[in-house]
């Protein structure tokens, strides 16, 4: 059984499970690629893997098929199809061995394309997800009525999503967070504020934030990679790797027999050297899921802006507090309000504008200055204002997070 990807300098990079394909019998197979290299799963068990790095939503080239190659040459799939699944973040096998023998409603959260090929119109065979990416069925390929796998059915009639226990949704949180292989001030505040609004103890929270490093491998794992780490964190704390530095962990990289996977893991699970001051958030009320969701939002908004897993994670609070998406919004608009995040009248919008577009090549140039200097004083804005206009524009124009990893 083969996974297989071509770089685009034409390498192939391949994950191989030996003996495992059972002729007669349903199989549930599930395919990883991201920050933790290529892996293969058969019925939840890991049966091959590789090293090579590439987030699954970074793969072009070709047709999407399912049951079909590209190249045309090669048979199609002889077999049943019953269930396929596309998720936008990387699933763990214990993830994976959870739902492998239970359908989907298609709502699941990180759920990207779901496919149960149970009915089809005008040979299409729907998509469950929200994203309706409705799949064509072509070249003999049919929905048949026949005996499926042994796995738990579940209806498609609408009914009301359950909040997400405490546990869990810490856990969800967390992997969200936990993406970059980091913990960030801001993050750990959103992450406490829940656990405490859930009466999750410390021990269950800490507990369960281990489980999760361990299994996404973050930070040294064995008594190597401790000593790698060790001699890691000390060259960091400057800011800075002299040649000297450099030398020495290469040295230790291959003395220690640590592939490059690991080191660069290693490498992001190190604490961001620059503290920047956050501004103190006043408390507000809470008396309602609303207001709940008020503070979490106002936490998030500690550094005066809102990142992408900071976002994944208050999408997943609100979805547990059963507010919409229109609510949230709305919560968001109004807190930014309160809180003088962004431009709030026409001057300042005017004037973020101008700041946006100049500090879109990452500075400003004395040019650039002096032009933003005469808008401030023809504008009449506060010194306050620009300062904090500056840092809302500086944070809107932060690099994107690296894209998230997905399992097929």
């Amino acid at each position: 059984l083969l996974f297989s990807i071509w770089d685009r300098s034409g390498k192939l990079h391949r994950a191989q499970g030996f003996k495992v394909i059972e002729e007669n019998t349903w199989q549930h197979m599930a395919i990883v690629s991201g920050k933790t290299g290529m892996k293969l799963y058969v019925n939840g068990n890991q049966v091959g893997e590789n090293d090579y790095v590439l987030p699954f939503n970074a793969i072009s080239g070709g047709k999407n098929y399912v049951g079909k190659s590209n190249w045309s040459e090669d048979e199609p799939f002889h077999g049943y199809i019953a269930d396929f699944r596309v998720w936008s973040t990387a699933r763990s096998q214990s993830e994976i061995q959870q739902t492998m023998f239970t359908q989907l409603k298609g709502d699941e959260v990180g759920l990207a394309g779901y496919w149960r090929f149970e009915s089809a119109q005008a040979n299409q065979s729907n998509d469950l997800t929200p994203n309706a990416l409705h799949a064509t069925l072509l070249n003999g390929a049919s929905v048949m009525r026949a005996p499926g796998p042994p796995i738990s059915l579940v209806s498609l009639k609408p009914d009301t999503p359950p909040g997400l226990p405490p546990a869990d949704l810490h856990k969800l949180m967390l992997e969200v967070a936990l993406a970059d292989h980091r913990l960030d001030p801001t993050e750990q505040a959103l992450i406490q504020t829940v656990r405490q609004a859930g009466s999750l103890s410390a021990t269950q929270a800490t507990e369960i934030e281990n489980a999760i490093r361990k299994d996404l491998k973050i930070g040294p794992q064995t008594p190597q990679e401790e000593t790698y780490f060790q001699t890691l964190e000390t060259a960091h704390k400057d800011g800075r790797l002299t040649h000297n530095e450099i030398t020495l962990l290469e040295q230790m990289q291959t003395t220690l027999n640590l592939s490059p996977l690991r080191v660069n893991q290693l490498v992001q699970t190190l604490p961001q050297i620059a503290i920047v001051e956050k501004p103190t958030i006043p408390e507000a009320p809470v008396s309602g899921p609303t207001d709940a969701y008020r503070v979490l939002v106002r936490t998030a908004l500690m550094d005066r802006h809102i990142d992408a897993n900071e976002h994944s994670m208050l999408k997943q609070i609100a979805q547990s507090d059963k507010l919409t998406e229109d609510a949230a919004a709305e919560v968001l608009i109004m807190t930014k309000k309160e809180l003088g995040i962004g431009p709030q009248t026409e001057p300042e919008k005017t004037y973020f504008t101008v700041l946006k577009t100049a500090l879109s090549d990452g500075d400003l140039s004395t040019t650039e200055e002096a032009m933003l200097q005469s808008m401030q004083s023809s504008l009449k804005l506060s010194t306050e204002r620009v300062t904090a206009l500056t840092i809302d524009a500086r944070a809107s124009t932060l690099k994107p997070s690296p894209p998230a990893e997905t399992e097929q």
